[in-house]
């Protein structure tokens, strides 16, 4: 397994760091809270650290140079990942600019030379049981797992937590007591698990001890994770870009038109929230869907596209953007004009689309229905077959 060593005294980040840097770069990541500690670690280093993340405007130090030299003195060859650092002729050094946390991953899979395709060679050796250290969910507040749960103990796997169930939080701080490293999950289910624990660290990180920056990043951070996953559930990156540019594309028609203009600005104005990443993730799923269907054509993976980026377009809020039932709309805590709007948001949408002449044949339709009712008007519970198949 690889080796990283990260600069980093965040507990929520190292969690992070540790997750998808094991899921996606197969790397074991060490963390250490100066340059100081660093530099002692690889003097003490039997393992072979293989990379070293810095970031010094966070820890407000010359880490990255202090490192470097620590390495040329040491006569090792050491690769260093400077997050927001200045940009250096070395080859050993490779800046990442501002804290782009996404983009250390990608970074670090390209330093190791991994690739999906070894990912998966890696994964035939791994049998059934993935590995995740108990120490990454200490405090995770999870309501419902993603997945069961195991614990290894007499070479037996005993299920700890079942799928739906609430994260023990009590049992996990005991089995810290009790000196236990790794808890286990079904190797197919690792990226579902790592992808809602992700999640719900960087829920947790939304709060008012970020800056401005760091939650952008960190919103951009989950957004490029779950594209990550879409690819390494099978779709390739090329189709994620293609149906990112069609939403594009389809973005820069509708704003010619004065009755939309000031919704798609509302819609694009934040890249980092619920409603734009929903839109954009919904038509890179659909142009994917679209283009395993033998009646699959260009203007109809276009169409999906521009559905998706449409369907919600009323929508003012993202808590109003994530009701999808009617049980959920009754319970929501937004005010009666909201409910009102969320109920008919599939109506209004479908009545601007109507006004729009370049919009594709059929979608004011499918996105009347794209909740399942034919009049635009609440959430259905069963589909009838009377809805356009796109819908």
């Amino acid at each position: 397994m690889f080796k990283v060593l990260m600069i980093e005294s965040d507990e929520n980040f190292q969690k992070i760091f540790s997750l998808n840097l094991n899921a996606f770069v197969g790397a074991e990541t060490f963390f250490v809270s100066s340059t100081e500690d660093a530099i002692i670690f690889l003097e003490n280093d039997e393992q072979g650290i293989d990379v070293v993340i810095t970031n010094d405007k966070k820890t407000k130090s010359n880490s990255t140079l202090d490192i470097f030299n620590y390495s040329q003195e040491s006569k090792s060859s050491i690769n260093i990942i400077s997050i927001g650092g200045d940009s250096s002729d070395s080859d050993n050094i490779h800046t990442i600019k501002d804290e782009d946390w996404k983009e250390v991953i990608r970074q670090t899979a390209k330093i190791l030379e991994v690739t999906s395709s070894k990912m998966m060679e890696k994964d035939k050796d791994l049998g059934e049981m993935f590995p995740i250290l108990l120490s990454n969910l200490y405090d995770v507040e999870v309501e419902e797992s993603a997945t069961d749960v195991f614990l290894l103990e007499d070479n037996e796997y005993e299920t700890i937590i079942e799928a739906g169930e609430e994260f023990p939080i009590i049992l996990l701080k005991s089995m810290k007591i009790d000196e236990v490293k790794y808890l286990y999950i079904r190797k197919a289910d690792r990226l579902k698990f790592i992808n809602q624990i992700t999640k719900n660290i960087l829920l947790k990180l939304g709060s008012k001890d970020l800056n401005k920056e760091q939650k952008v990043s960190i919103g951009q951070f989950g957004f490029d994770t779950f594209k990550d996953i879409l690819s390494m559930a099978g779709m390739t990156e090329q189709a994620i870009k293609l149906a990112e540019k069609s939403v594009e594309n389809m973005s820069n028609i509708l704003e010619e038109f004065d009755e939309i203009e000031a919704l798609l600005k509302s819609l694009k104005q934040n890249s980092n929230s619920y409603r734009y990443q929903h839109s954009v993730l919904t038509a890179a799923v659909s142009y994917d869907i679209v283009s395993k269907i033998d009646w699959g054509s260009k203007e109809q993976k276009d169409k999906v596209c521009f559905i998706s980026l449409f369907h919600d377009i009323t929508l003012e809020t993202d808590e109003q953007a994530k009701i999808c039932t009617n049980k959920e709309l009754k319970s929501s805590s937004i005010t009666a004009k909201e409910k009102k709007l969320v109920e008919q948001h599939a109506l209004k949408a479908s009545l601007l689309l109507k006004s729009i002449p370049k919009a594709p044949y059929g979608a004011d339709s499918i996105v009347l229905q794209h909740h399942g009712m034919l009049n635009g008007i609440g959430f259905t519970k069963e589909l009838n077959s009377s809805l356009s198949p796109l819908a």
